[in-house]
């Protein structure tokens, strides 16, 4: 799924820095999985970089858990809000 700029800037990564943070996980890990550096990992969750649009999808198959449990606002039909009741 390609994403247009303003839904990649929308996408929401809170709740995978918690889920990161609840189940100590390392940023530095997640990071290297993605192949990204820990600074670019750090300017999104800040916001100061949006999410790029194959993020979800990766980081849902390193940790195995469903993107939209990970991302609020994600476009399309399988963002279903009790997936985040889950993971919180």
């Amino acid at each position: 799924m390609t994403l247009t700029t303003s839904q990649v800037n929308s996408i929401d990564p809170a709740p995978l820095f918690r889920y990161l943070d609840e189940r100590g996980i390392q940023q530095l890990w997640l990071a290297d999985q993605l192949g990204i550096s820990k600074g670019h990992l750090t300017n999104i969750k800040a916001g100061r970089k949006p999410v790029p649009d194959w993020m979800p999808a990766q980081v849902s198959r390193v940790l195995d858990v469903p993107s939209s449990a990970l991302f609020h606002n994600l476009p399309g039909p399988d963002t279903t809000p009790e997936l985040d009741a889950e993971v919180a």
